[in-house]
C-alpha cells in the first residue's frame, strides 16, 4: 500500500481539560521527557497545572496556551523519534506556534516561552479593556456573513474553519445582536468561552510588548512547510518576515479552511494526524475535505489507547516502519509445532501452526493468539486491549474498519476477516 502524504495539525484553544496529558506522561517515556523539558522552561508549575490543578484555572488563557503547546509538542517529537515525518504542518491559531517550532524555526525551550509570553499578554489585554469582546460561532454561509457586517465596524471575521463554521470576533453587544438575527434566520449562532475577542483589532494593545519580546528570540528558516493562517502560504525562509507574519496573526482572521485545502491541493497531503488534544481539527477537516484520513492522538479519558491506536493508524498507512523484519504465521496448518521444533533467531518458540488431530478448535485459538503477539510487538498494545472478532465481509488486508480503533487481518485461506478490536 502506497503511503498517503501525512501533515501534522495541532489545535488551538478550546480542546483543554483537566488531567491533560497524565495518562501519556506515565504511558510514554519520551513523551515525558519532552513534557519535564517544558516544565523546565516554565516560571510556574507546569505539571501541577496540567495534572492537579483546578479546571477554572486551565480554562483561563494565561495557563490554557502554554499547557496546550507543551502537549502538543511532546506528542509530536515522539512521533518523529519514530520516524514519522509529515510532508506539512499546519496549527489553528496557538497550534500555529506550535507548527513552527517542530518546523525548526526555534527551539523548544524558546516556543515555549514565546507562547507563556503570549498568553500573559493576551490575559493582559483582556484585564485592561473596558469591553475585550466575544467570540461567536456561526454556520451562515461566508458569502451571507461577509454581506451581514459590511460596514460594521466592530465585527470581525476571526475564523473561517470550515463550509458549516465561521467565527465572528468583535465588541460584544454587536456580536451579540448579530448571533440573534442569525438565529432568526435559522441558523445556529454559539458564543464561545474565551477571555476576549482573538484575531480581531482588539488585540493590537499587545502587539508593542510581544513584539519586542519576540525580536531577542533566534529565528531560523523552517524545515518543514508550515501554512501561515494569516497569509493562507507557506512561512517564507526570512527570519524577520516570519515575525512580521507572526505578529499579525495576533489581529487577523484564521484561514483554517483555505490551510486543509492548500495541505490537500498543494502538498497532496491526503492524511492528518490532529497532535494534540481533542478531535476539534478533525471534524472541521472533514466538514472541508469529505475524502480525507484524519488519526486523532488524544481523546480522554483514554489517552493512551487513542495515542497507540493512532501509532497502528499510521503503520497501517506505511508511515510507521518496522526495525526488525517482519514474521510470518502461517493460517494453512492447524497444529502447534513443539518450541523445540522450530526457533527464531532470538532463540524462542516461532508461531508455527498446524492442526491438532481431533482438535482443530485448539489450533485455530493458537493462530490467533500468534498473531495477537505479532499485534502486540508492532503497536505496543496489551494483550487484555486486542479482542479478535471474526467477520465475513470482505475489505484489504490491515485496512480500517468502521471504527478507527479496529483493524481486519484477511485469512488467505477461508476468505474470512480477523477483526481485531482495540479495547
Amino acid at each position: 500500500m502506497p503511503e498517503l502524504p501525512l501533515a501534522f495539525v495541532f489545535p488551538g484553544q478550546g480542546a483543554q481539560y483537566i488531567g491533560m496529558g497524565h495518562d501519556l506522561y506515565e504511558s510514554f517515556p519520551v513523551i515525558r521527557d519532552w513534557m519535564d523539558r517544558a516544565a523546565a522552561a516554565a516560571d510556574f508549575d507546569l505539571l501541577k497545572l496540567l495534572f492537579h490543578d483546578q479546571e477554572e484555572n486551565l480554562q483561563k488563557t494565561r495557563w490554557q496556551q502554554p499547557a496546550t503547546f507543551a502537549i502538543e509538542h511532546a506528542m509530536a517529537r515522539y512521533l518523529t523519534t519514530l520516524g514519522i515525518h509529515p510532508v506539512a504542518m499546519a496549527g489553528h491559531s496557538l497550534g500555529e506556534l506550535t507548527a513552527l517550532c517542530m518546523a525548526g524555526v526555534y527551539s523548544p525551550e524558546d516556543g515555549f516561552r514565546i507562547v507563556n509570553k503570549r498568553a500573559i499578554c493576551m490575559d493582559k489585554a483582556a484585564a485592561m479593556n473596558v469591553e475585550p469582546g466575544v467570540m461567536a460561532a456561526v454556520d451562515v454561509p461566508l458569502h451571507i456573513l461577509k454581506q451581514m457586517i459590511q460596514g460594521m465596524e466592530n465585527v470581525h471575521i476571526g475564523n473561517i474553519n470550515s463550509p458549516n463554521q465561521v467565527v465572528l470576533s468583535g465588541n460584544t453587544g454587536e456580536v451579540k445582536d448579530l448571533g440573534k438575527k442569525i438565529k432568526g434566520m435559522g441558523y445556529r449562532a454559539t458564543l464561545l468561552p474565551v477571555s476576549m475577542a482573538f484575531h480581531s483589532p482588539i488585540m493590537r494593545v499587545i502587539h508593542d510588548e510581544l513584539e519586542e519580546y519576540i525580536a531577542t528570540i533566534a529565528f531560523h528558516p523552517p524545515q518543514i512547510p508550515v501554512i501561515s493562517n494569516y497569509t493562507m502560504s507557506p512561512y517564507p525562509s526570512d527570519p524577520d518576515e516570519i515575525r512580521r507574519i507572526l505578529m499579525a496573526h495576533l489581529e487577523s482572521t484564521v484561514h483554517w479552511m483555505n490551510n486543509v485545502q492548500t495541505l490537500w491541493n498543494d502538498y497532496g497531503v491526503r492524511l492528518f494526524a490532529e497532535v494534540g488534544p481533542g478531535d476539534i481539527l478533525s471534524n472541521l477537516i472533514t466538514d472541508t475535505l469529505p475524502d480525507s484520513t484524519c488519526i486523532q492522538t488524544c481523546i480522554p479519558p483514554a489517552e493512551s489507547i487513542t495515542y497507540k491506536t493512532a501509532l497502528a493508524q499510521l503503520f497501517v498507512q506505511g508511515h510507521l516502519k518496522v526495525r526488525k523484519e517482519p514474521r510470518f504465521v502461517s493460517l494453512s496448518a492447524f497444529r502447534k509445532v513443539p518450541a523445540s521444533g522450530r526457533n527464531t533467531p532470538n532463540g524462542q518458540a516461532s508461531p508455527v501452526l498446524a492442526e491438532t488431530p481431533g482438535h482443530p478448535e485448539q489450533g485455530h485459538q493458537d493462530h490467533i493468539e500468534a498473531l495477537i503477539q505479532i499485534i502486540m510487538d508492532t503497536t505496543g498494545f496489551n494483550r487484555e486491549e486486542i479482542q479478535p472478532i471474526w467477520t465475513s465481509e470482505g475489505i484489504s488486508p490491515f485496512a480500517p474498519a468502521v471504527s478507527p480503533s479496529s483493524w481486519m487481518l484477511r485469512n488467505a485461506n477461508s476468505g474470512s476477516l480477523l477483526n481485531w478490536r482495540i479495547l
